[in-house]
């Protein structure tokens, strides 16, 4: 489950970084109103929504313990 966890953040860390640096690329480009509107498509809500409530199932998944021995 350790895996699935870190493979589900860096995924995450991915689409915020990739987000970020379209962003900063437009507002230089001078061109942000127009990426904005661009996107505020449903595409993107779904993908945020998915995102959102994958994390919160990861919380409640327990983790499996190891045996000390």
């Amino acid at each position: 489950m350790k895996t699935v966890r870190f493979a589900f953040a860096m995924l995450t860390v991915l689409f915020l970084g990739a987000g970020y640096v379209a962003n900063q690329w437009q507002v230089t480009a001078g061109k942000a109103a127009e990426f904005t509107r661009q996107i505020d498509s449903p595409s993107i809500r779904l993908l945020a929504t998915v995102v959102l409530l994958g994390s919160i199932a990861l919380a409640f998944v327990p983790e499996k313990e190891e045996d000390p021995a």
